[in-house]
């Protein structure tokens, strides 16, 4: 993916089906340290780029459900592969905006986390060519098994009780397609006291996501709510300074637990509005449109802004997805 950069590595974890509670390694927790980087390559490419992606995510389940299998690549690397070993098929190009690309061959090695944690027989894809991802030296890609498809850190082995207050509560990984191909589950969005945003149904997590979005009916109820306007020039609903203060929370309820989305959660950092072609007269939404009205069986994707202000554990044992708060969850910044 990188022609100019050393490592890419992605990492998929393979779900595994068990009805024991979240099993926790004797060995010492595997923690990553990760750190966000705005990349925009036009005021507008957030919305657009967040949208293909779900499209793409949709695309792609269903061709699996449909026992189709199109390149899977999972990890890039610049450097030759210990194993070099080439996998039965060959990675021609894989697109994930009209804007950042790339293009290779794949290959199978180990790849390591530490001292503590090795993953062997990794499928790692050796680009030639790419676009789009300049600024960083790799992705870390986090889902279920077969995906072909990361502020704060990713521990592997069990859950840090020193990063989340409360207790985690879990959700099963949703019955309905395509979400269930991903971490899906059902939730249920209600804005304020009593209005309801979108009923309870299938979505994703997804930290490859950057914007939260949902179906269309529900940014419409939500918007009509808070008085948002979309704005051309970012891509994004805005807000008038005297609106934002009387912006509510959401409300998201999951497995019967609910969890509050400030209204500091539910905007982009203000510092932050001239990187997208935002003005401080005005505050910009991170809820985005999906494309789609609800009933499409990926009704919401949480992505990397919500999931900044959660603990999140993907539970690939016991499928289950689990949300618990943080020191983080009702800060007034972001």
């Amino acid at each position: 993916m990188f022609s100019r950069s050393p490592l890419l590595i992605a990492l998929t974890l393979a779900l595994v089906v068990s009805a024991n509670p979240l099993t926790v390694r004797d060995a010492p927790l595997v923690t990553l340290p990760i750190a966000k980087r705005v990349n925009t390559t036009s005021t507008t490419s957030l919305l657009k780029h967040d949208q293909a992606r779900a499209r793409g995510l949709i695309a792609r389940a269903n061709a699996r459900l449909n026992g189709k299998r199109g390149p899977s690549p999972d990890t890039i690397v610049g450097s030759t592969p210990a194993t070099d070993q080439i996998v039965d098929y060959v990675v021609t190009e894989v697109i994930y905006n009209e804007d950042e690309f790339f293009s290779g061959t794949e290959f199978t090695d180990h790849i390591s986390f530490g001292s503590e944690l090795i993953v062997f027989g990794q499928s790692i894809g050796a680009a030639t060519e790419s676009a789009g991802f300049d600024d960083s030296d790799g992705v870390l890609g986090l889902g279920p098994t077969d995906l072909t498809i990361v502020n704060g850190e990713v521990t592997w082995g069990g859950t840090d009780s020193s990063k989340f207050t409360g207790s985690i509560n879990f959700a099963p990984i949703t019955s309905t397609s395509p979400s269930n191909q991903y971490w899906g589950f059902n939730q249920q969005i209600r804005y304020g006291t009593s209005t309801n945003i979108l009923s309870n149904t299938a979505g994703i997590v997804d930290t490859g996501t950057t914007l939260t979005l949902i179906a269309t009916d529900a940014l419409t109820r939500y918007t009509d709510a808070n008085g948002a306007v979309f704005d051309d020039t970012t891509g994004l609903f805005q807000l008038t300074l005297p609106q934002f203060a009387n912006l509510q929370s959401l409300f998201f309820t999951i497995n019967g637990v609910t969890v509050e989305f400030t209204a500091n959660a539910q905007i982009w950092p203000r510092a932050l509005n001239t990187a997208i072609g935002g003005d401080t007269d005005h505050v910009y939404l991170i809820i985005g449109d999906i494309g789609s009205d609800s009933g499409s069986g990926m009704d919401f994707i949480n992505g990397m802004t919500w999931v900044e202000r959660f603990y999140v554990v993907l539970d690939t044992t016991n499928q289950k997805v689990g949300v618990a708060n943080t020191p983080f969850t009702r800060a007034t910044t972001n």
